[in-house]
């Protein structure tokens, strides 16, 4: 991982300060997992591993059954971030870019199981 890239993932961890992760997602990839092991260390949480390769919408009843609270961080690559949004807010979310690193894609589940999405940079 590159400096720009450790500066991104301290940035990430200290925006989640206000609303740390209960659970932590990440490919096993290195730079993802180092993307997700900033958090980690942060705030004492292992990192769960999953397939990049597992389709988007199963992964994504998967944690919508493991999580009904809190909040989850999923660290992914520019061809799995969109479809596994997706299939969590249940809507359209454009796909990212080959070199596009800072996408923060917040999906809110609510107790009903209706969701929201917003997306920012960090």
């Amino acid at each position: 991982m590159s400096d720009v890239g450790r500066q991104r993932a301290q940035r990430l961890a200290s925006l989640l300060q206000d609303t740390p992760p209960t659970a932590i997602y990440s490919t096993d990839y290195a730079r993802t997992r180092a993307t997700a092991t900033a958090a980690a260390q942060r705030f004492g949480r292992e990192i769960s591993i999953y397939d990049a390769r597992r389709p988007a919408v199963e992964f994504a009843e998967e944690l919508r059954r493991r999580h009904t609270t809190g909040v989850v961080l999923v660290v992914g690559h520019s061809n799995t971030v969109a479809p596994i949004a997706s299939a969590l807010c249940r809507c359209d979310v454009p796909p990212l870019r080959e070199d596009e690193y800072d996408r923060w894609i917040t999906i809110g589940i609510d107790g009903d199981g209706g969701a929201s999405l917003r997306t920012t940079r960090y």
